[in-house]
Parts: structure tokens; sequence; C-alpha cells
């Protein structure tokens, strides 16, 4: 018996970082089946088939061009049906205020990309593996991963 596949919707306007998202999640050895939303205009179409396609995991880029993303992270937490799908937001930001807004929109964590592409194929290997219901509701104290290789205080290294 075949294992259930993991099902990622990734919101990402960037097609290098799409390409780089999908090369790192073929390498990892857990079954994932994933769906891109590429820009703004997309998403406002598509927000029912992300309804429809019940994903396990929605990471969110900040950042789509002249939307942003945590505009439509709230409007999926406010879709009845996605409200409890993990939403991690995956972007270059550290600004606070962006973390903050982030963790009130109700993302589940929020992670700074990693500039090195192991540390990206780990991350999504540990996002597929995670125990999602210990991040419900978000929490402050496991709510903002950076790259280990960014000197960066006052942050979490969760994965």
């Amino acid at each position: 018996m075949k294992p259930n596949k993991v099902k990622i919707i990734l919101i990402e306007d960037d097609e290098d970082d799409q390409l780089l998202f999908s090369m790192a999640l073929d390498t990892i050895i857990i079954p994932t089946e994933l769906t891109i939303i590429k820009n703004a205009k997309e998403l406002q179409s598509n927000i029912h088939l992300i309804q429809n396609l019940l994903p396990d995991i929605i990471i969110i880029d900040i950042e789509l061009g002249v939307v942003d993303g945590l505009d439509y992270l709230e409007k999926i937490r406010s879709n009845k049906s996605l409200k409890e799908t993990p939403c991690i937001i995956l972007t270059d930001s550290f600004a606070p205020s962006r973390i903050e807004k982030a963790y009130n929109s109700g993302a589940n964590l929020y992670i700074v990309k990693p500039v090195d592409f192991s540390e990206l194929i780990n991350l999504i290997r540990k996002i597929c593996e995670l125990n999602w219901s210990e991040y419900f509701p978000p929490r402050p104290e496991v709510f903002y991963v950076h790259d280990k290789s960014q000197k960066r205080s006052n942050t979490t290294n969760l994965l």
C-alpha cells in the first residue's frame, strides 16, 4: 500500500524560487504532491481550487509582486475549510513588523528562506514531517525560524 502524499500548495511568484522548491521537494523521500500558484491573479481565481485540493500544507511568500501574501493568508484563514490547514510564510524578509503581521494573520510558522540548497531540502523535509497539531494555535515561541547560516538574535532554530 502506497503512503499518502503530502499535498503542498506553494504560493510563490519568483520562477527561480519555484524551481528550487520543486527540485528540493524531489530530493526528499517523502511522497508529495505540489501545486504552484504563481501570481496574485492566479491566486485570486484559485482560492476555491485551494479549498477543493484540501492541502496538507500551504506555503506562502510574502512578496507576490504588487500583492502582499499576508493579505491572502488572511483570506485563507477566513475560509472555514482551510482554517486548520498549516500555513507557512517562506520569505526573504527579516522585518519584525512583517513577522508580527504574519503571526497576527494566522501563520503557523514564519521561515526565512535558506541561502543554501541543502538547508532548503532539510527544511522542506522537516515541514513535511512535523506534527502540525503542535502548532495550533500558533505560538510566538515556535513561530520564527531562520536559516542557521544567518546570524540573528531572538530567533528560534526550530527546524
